[in-house]
């Protein structure tokens, strides 16, 4: 099948249909060069959208067609993820100095939930493995920036280790460890404990990764500076905690890495 510029593979295209039928809709395809430069696609929402109901995929039309199908089903997932219910990181133009942070945390969950359902049809998590580990050695060459723990930059680098180390495979994510418990080693130990929390209360529903979200909002203060929402409404949730912390609740994170 053919989207913009790229013929897909059959692989893709079966796919495909099981999200056209999982969405309702068949998303619209549009071609953006002025995309940031580090980023090959992205759902764009537009004023008239009903929440959860976005139909317009942006791609930069340059991308090779490996990457075209990565971000092609990436995004498609996440359309059909918003539809269900999970949860989305967002910030008011009043918080807009914390929208890296949102950013990052909304992914945490979210992305290895689809590398699962992207499992079924085939498609390969290794690459990305390899992907990922040849860029944390090659950011890890360059000078070492002290991140004080508990400050916003020190939030984003935890999310970030987080989120790659429930993706990585069970090699990658021991180098990965290695690697940053030699940068950022109060990174590495605190992240350790939130991924073994993570993994422990499971995150495979809509309403499990809610309760992680509001755990990870008490424990590192998030409230002022971000929202939890339901795409499907747009509304944001209020923040209680479900059940109680399985995390120590202290604040000491440690010294500066």
């Amino acid at each position: 099948m053919k989207i913009l510029n790229w013929t897909l593979p059959g692989k893709f295209e079966r796919f495909y249909k099981r999200q056209v039928e999982a969405l309702g809709f068949e998303p619209e395809f549009v071609p953006n060069p002025d995309l940031p430069k580090d980023v090959n696609g992205r759902i764009r929402h537009e004023a008239e959208d009903l929440p959860g109901m976005s139909r317009r995929i942006e791609i930069r039309p340059t991308v090779s067609k490996k990457e075209a199908k990565h971000t092609i089903t990436h995004e498609r997932m996440h359309l059909v993820l918003e539809q269900e219910g999970y949860p989305t990181v967002t910030v008011t133009p009043e918080q807009l100095a914390w929208e890296d942070c949102a950013t990052v945390l909304g992914q945490v969950l979210v992305h290895p939930i689809m590398d699962r359902r992207l499992d079924q049809y085939g498609f390969d998590r290794e690459a990305y493995s390899g992907r990922t580990l040849r860029q944390i050695r090659a950011a890890f060459r360059e000078p070492p920036i002290r991140v004080p723990p508990g400050t916003k930059s020190w939030l984003v680098r935890l999310f970030v280790y987080v989120g790659i180390t429930l993706r990585l495979s069970s090699s990658a994510a021991e180098e990965c460890a290695r690697l940053y418990e030699r940068r950022y080693p109060s990174i590495a130990q605190e992240g350790e404990q939130l991924v073994s929390f993570i993994r422990e209360h499971g995150f495979e529903t809509p309403l499990q990764c809610l309760d992680i979200l509001h755990n990870i909002f008490e424990r590192y203060g998030l409230i002022p500076h971000m929202q939890i929402r339901d795409p499907r409404t747009g509304a944001p949730h209020e923040i209680t905690l479900a059940w109680l912390s399985h995390l120590p609740k202290s604040k000491k994170h440690g010294k500066g890495d």
